[in-house]
């Protein structure tokens, strides 16, 4: 057994253990362990008959051949474990069986009690029940083990799947959003009317950006902008709907409204544009490309749900309101702003919140704007001091 087990580890080690060989390693682990216990011993001349030795309880040390197996988890390996064992088994009975003096029925005499308790203790007696009983307990236990491998191997991958299903979602949503989802098994939901706020962000002049900056450099740029804003959002209980080239949408109220969806999304916002403007000085000491980003932010009803066809879903946020918060984002170049705020979002702010005055005063209104695309005009409001760029 220790030859084997060396052997073993030797080719392991040097790399040669293809599929099929921990199936003969087993044939001979078992081949080995038949032998020991059944062979006999020749430091003992006078040892014990062949039956009394295949009764002995050195039959146990099987079901650790099994356990062994079973830390494989390959189901197919434990049961054909289990089956070199009954093998084994049934080997040695029968070469106990053809030695001479061996009997193995109680046919041989016997009525009283006394008489078959005096068979049954015979040296040279095999009782088959007994052999038979070990053969079934084999086969039972093989075949538990294997469904335990067997269901154990779909837990932890179900749960692995799980797992990198939560690492993609968490990649959009904010991780209380993630625990939403994953607890009530998905989103899954049809589409319908729901009150959203709706950020965008995008990056002023990327276009001319790109024409004199390389192209390392401008996805360098990119991953630290999205990874700043995604921080952010998340960080502010948003979810990360799209990545559309230098921009990025955000929705705060879905999959599911909340109490402060309109307040988040203005927290959010103005903490955005405080770490945008970190993130600019940091480049200009570096001495990297100056960059700014507009953000602009708008409140209102969306169409919420899965849209797409059956070899693909995806849920999306889609309707008036996500197409005027995306013109409200543009107005920051006419006005000068980094962050523009629809009349709508203020509203919404007030009645989600008596106790916004300190977001709020961080704003001011700049009157009714038109909005390209839309008819009328939309009351917009701005930060009350614009940086210094």
């Amino acid at each position: 057994m220790l030859l084997l087990g060396v052997a073993q580890f030797h080719f392991i080690r040097r790399g040669l253990n293809p599929p099929w060989a921990p199936f003969v390693w087993v044939v001979g682990d078992v081949a080995v362990l038949t032998i020991i216990f059944i062979a006999p011993n020749p430091f003992e001349p006078e040892g014990f008959t062949p039956a009394v030795v295949l009764r002995g309880s050195a039959f146990v040390w099987y079901f650790i051949l099994l356990m062994q197996a079973t830390f494989s988890f390959r189901p197919a390996l434990v049961l054909w474990c289990g089956f070199c064992i009954v093998l084994a088994r049934l080997g040695s009975l029968i070469w106990v069986l053809s030695l001479s003096g061996i009997y193995s029925g109680f046919e041989s005499g016997g009525t009283t009690m006394e008489e078959l308790q005096a068979i049954y203790f015979d040296p040279n007696f095999v009782f088959l029940g007994d052999r038979i009983n070990e053969i079934l307990a084999i086969i039972l236990t093989a075949i538990g083990l294997a469904v335990i491998v067997i269901r154990t191997r779909r837990f932890v991958e179900s749960r692995s799947q799980a797992e990198r299903a939560r690492s993609k979602l968490a990649r959009y949503f904010s991780p209380n959003v993630v625990d939403e989802i994953t607890s009530a098994g998905g989103i899954g939901t049809a589409a319908h009317d729901q009150d959203v706020a709706v950020l965008f962000a995008d990056i002023v002049g990327f276009t001319s950006l790109c024409e004199t900056e390389p192209a390392p450099k401008v996805v360098a740029l990119l991953r630290d902008y999205h990874s700043l804003l995604a921080d952010v959002v998340f960080r502010h209980g948003g979810t990360l709907d799209k990545y559309i080239g230098d921009g990025l949408m955000a929705t705060f109220g879905t999959p599911r409204t909340g109490p402060h969806d309109a307040t988040n999304a203005l927290a959010c916002a103005l903490d955005m544009v405080e770490a945008l403007a970190d993130w600019k000085r940091q480049r200009i000491a570096a001495g990297e490309s100056s960059v700014s980003v507009g953000v602009g932010v708008h409140y209102g009803v969306t169409v919420v749900g899965d849209i797409g066809d059956e070899r693909r879903l995806e849920f999306a946020v889609i309707g008036d309101t996500v197409n005027v918060a995306s013109r409200v984002e543009h107005l920051t170049r006419s006005l000068g702003t980094p962050l523009t705020v629809s009349e709508d979002l203020i509203q919404a702010v007030r009645r989600e919140d008596a106790d916004s005055t300190a977001l709020l005063e961080k704003l001011s209104d700049a009157g009714p704007q038109e909005v390209r695309g839309r008819r009328g005009k939309i009351g917009v409001w701005t930060l009350a001091e614009t940086p210094a760029p």
